[in-house]
């Protein structure tokens, strides 16, 4: 298949579909960083990504508790978010505890990733808040 597309293509038609790609996904991206930079500050640390096609992004609630963002998820597919939790990708095994959170952006339309990121910080602002009280609780 992919020598057909050669054979079809070209060197220059290979070229160009890549450039695309890389358009395609570096505005998508910068998508995703405007609105974590509008939804999450605060809430959450993250780094735009050089190259690839995820954000790694780690709650500062489940950080400060020492939690994995496993708890996160069943919360975050209520809300049709899709999300991994990071700990699936630590050399130590999947059942390494991780506050991380990898988020795709090459397949969602731009809508949907606003919306998401919206969606997240609703979450992440929920279990500030759930954190906040269980601190306040223990003090007592």
């Amino acid at each position: 298949m992919v020598l057909s597309l050669l054979q079809q293509w070209g060197e220059e038609g290979l070229q160009a579909h890549i450039e695309k790609l890389q358009r395609m996904y570096q505005t998508r991206r910068n998508i995703v960083a405007d609105a974590f930079d509008q939804h999450l500050k605060g809430l959450a640390d993250w780094r735009v990504p050089d190259a690839g096609m995820f954000f790694w992004l780690r709650p500062k609630s489940l950080e400060a508790e020492k939690k994995d963002s496993r708890s996160l998820i069943p919360i975050l597919l209520k809300h049709n978010v899709l999300v991994v939790p990071g700990g699936i990708f630590k050399a130590e095994g999947s059942d390494a505890p991780s506050p991380w959170l990898r988020l795709a952006f090459s397949y969602a339309t731009d809508d949907d990733l606003k919306k998401g990121v919206e969606k997240l910080a609703l979450v992440l602002k929920e279990s500030a808040v759930a954190s906040e009280e269980k601190e306040k609780a223990s003090s007592s």
